[in-house]
């Protein structure tokens, strides 16, 4: 569930041969998306612990020159998740990201990034504010890619507004509830020119 076991800092220096000193990290919840119980692709459960040692291993002791922005561990919500699913899901991302915050405050190289799913503008909505009052300062938008070819859904889930000619981030929004709080945000997924 992680990327490739290769070591970026010592092969792939930038342009301008600038050391990197700030790398974004993500669990690969993508590969274990369709399972009920998040595994990881070697074998293995994945929880806020084994990930954070799969982090250790993979990118701190590796690197211990730069900072990173670890996601806590997420379990995807499909936009077409029943009730049982989405509870599930919910609560493994929940439950993750409050033990993932604590074991990270420990390394003061590590800025711990909680991840929000959701099938609708107030789930997500909650998430965001449940992960914020755990102490976030950095959350991430996921499961969005399947919603990708429908923009008026994304924007209305993450704005609250569908409005595409009078566009605004309202303040109950998932969004408009993190840039309130000061809270750096990234989108997953969403690359192209138009996003």
């Amino acid at each position: 569930a992680h990327p490739p076991d290769i070591d970026f800092f010592s092969i792939n220096k930038n342009k301008h041969n600038t050391e990197i000193s700030k790398v974004f990290v993500d669990c690969g919840a993508f590969h274990y998306s369709k399972f009920r119980t998040p595994k990881f692709s070697k074998g293995g459960f994945v929880n806020a612990y084994t990930a954070f040692d799969q982090y250790d291993k993979r990118h701190l002791k590796r690197n211990p020159n730069v900072d990173f922005l670890l996601c806590s561990p997420d379990h995807i919500v499909p936009p077409n998740a029943d009730n049982d699913t989405y509870s599930r899901r919910h609560n493994f991302t929940l439950t993750s990201a409050e033990i993932f915050f604590d074991l990270c405050k420990e390394n003061s190289k590590i800025s711990p990034v909680g991840v929000v799913h959701g099938r609708t503008m107030q789930e997500r909505a909650d998430a965001t504010s449940d992960l914020i009052n755990l102490g976030f300062e950095y959350i991430a938008f996921g499961g969005l890619v399947p919603l990708a070819r429908n923009t008026s859904e994304i924007l209305f889930q993450l704005t609250g507004c569908n409005d595409k000619l009078n566009m605004k981030i309202t303040e109950t929004s998932a969004l408009g509830i993190a840039k309130m709080a000061g809270v750096k945000t990234h989108l997953f997924g969403l690359n192209s020119p138009d996003w």
